[in-house]
């Protein structure tokens, strides 16, 4: 995984803003 991996599956499982 990337950074942009890591973003997008942060992003999807815990969207914050």
């Amino acid at each position: 995984m990337g950074r942009r991996g890591a973003a997008a599956c942060s992003r999807r499982l815990f969207p914050y803003s």
